[in-house]
């Protein structure tokens, strides 16, 4: 393996900070990854990562990343319990590395060793585990450490940063530029290093990586579903002729290839890009035109998504996206996120002037309602939308 990866997997090595039998073990077999791998040297970071990650793992390492690189590996979840959390207030959620609520360019976020209150950025991501933050600011992207509040590094772009995705082994982070109303998608290593340009023309929407790391969907210049395969070095374009209109949101799975978007006109599209099957139905029942609903993945083939009051629970059966179970909330919904072990959601709900940022169980068949288990913020003065980030 060349010295440059060599040094990459050493800080990577440095981020998790496991003991020195376990580092030495996981080295190995990193390692013996690379040495197997007929990737481009440019991805093979991503594959040496992966095996490090399984081989923590195996080592009885709690890694940072948490759920999603388990998933990444093919480790199982422990079977669902269903204990009813107690009801009660406080700005964190129990065993979270970080909770943020992004929205009208505020940030504010809880940690256990920083909080943020109503800070200005033009975009906000946690990395996985909730180690550090990237934001932009000003004509800049910086990486803040939660820790103590420092930065990390800084990086100066061609414009504003507007959104962020980190990858889901913590070593890149794609991130979209807006300048004079156009916006480019670029990926920099999660160190500062080798910032690259993917897309030269794209929509300002929030990217997002497959659970390996290996690719990246986004919307393009038209509004449009693409997908880019990293180590293959090919871009797919989503085409569907029911959910026709400008992407809002893309969101890969927690495990394999799936794929969902949400579509201007309050559709839900879901595709596997591998094999080019396309899915698409309603958010909701509801008729008339509406916004575009919010996602969020819950599993593999499992998802919920939300518009206006309602949450929607979502099952992926062969190619048809079949609703589980609805639940109403008592407000309108602006935001929405799930765990880090998804068994439940967060949902900002839009009371008057002011937006309540609460813990609900996920919607069960017979729901009616949507059932609030913890209150965790009131936020004055909300925007139209805002991005929940639970790590």
């Amino acid at each position: 393996m060349s010295n440059e990866l060599e040094q990459r997997l050493q800080r990577v090595l440095e981020l998790v900070g496991p003991s020195a039998p376990a580092t030495e073990q996981a080295r190995a077999a990193a390692l013996s990854a690379a040495a197997g791998s007929g990737l481009r040297s440019r991805y093979r970071l991503a594959l040496v990562a992966a095996a490090l990650v399984g081989a923590l793992v195996v080592t009885g390492v709690t890694l940072a990343a948490s759920r999603t690189v388990r998933e990444a590996v093919g480790i199982a979840d422990p079977p669902r319990t269903h204990q009813q959390p107690p009801a009660d207030r406080g700005p964190l959620p129990p065993g979270s590395g970080g909770f943020a609520v992004y929205g009208g360019g505020r940030l504010w976020l809880a940690s256990p060793s920083l909080n943020v209150a109503n800070r200005a950025y033009s975009a906000a991501e946690l990395s996985p585990g909730a180690i550090n933050m990237a934001v932009g600011s000003g004509h800049r992207l910086d990486v803040v450490r939660l820790s103590d509040g420092s930065i990390a590094w800084s990086h100066a772009t061609a414009g504003r940063v507007v959104a962020a995705a980190w990858a889901p082994i913590g070593t890149e982070i794609a991130y979209v530029v807006e300048s004079h109303g156009a916006a480019q998608l670029r990926v920099i290593e999660a160190d500062g290093d080798h910032d690259r340009l993917i897309a030269g023309s794209v929509s300002p929407v929030k990217p997002s990586w497959r659970a390996d790391s290996l690719a990246l969907a986004y919307a393009g210049a038209g509004g449009q579903v693409v997908v880019l395969d990293l180590a293959a070095g090919r871009t797919t374009v989503v085409h569907s002729r029911r959910c026709v209109g400008r992407t809002a949101q893309v969101a890969f799975a927690p495990r394999g290839n799936l794929l969902s978007a949400s579509i201007v006109n309050g559709n839900l599209l879901v595709t596997d890009p591998a094999r080019g099957w396309v899915a698409c139905t309603a958010a909701t029942p509801f008729l008339g035109q509406l916004p575009p609903p919010l996602l969020a993945w819950i599993s593999g083939r499992e998802l919920v998504a939300s518009v206006d009051q309602m949450v929607a629970r979502k099952e992926l059966r062969g190619h048809r996206i079949v609703a589980v179970a609805e639940a109403k909330a008592r407000y309108g919904i602006s935001g929405m996120t799930v765990s880090p072990d998804r068994r439940q959601i967060a949902v900002g709900l839009w009371r008057d002037d002011r937006l309540q940022v609460v813990v609900a169980e996920m919607p069960r068949p017979g729901d009616t309602a949507l059932r609030i288990v913890r209150i965790l913020r009131d936020l004055p003065n909300p925007s139209a939308a805002h991005t929940l980030i639970w790590r």
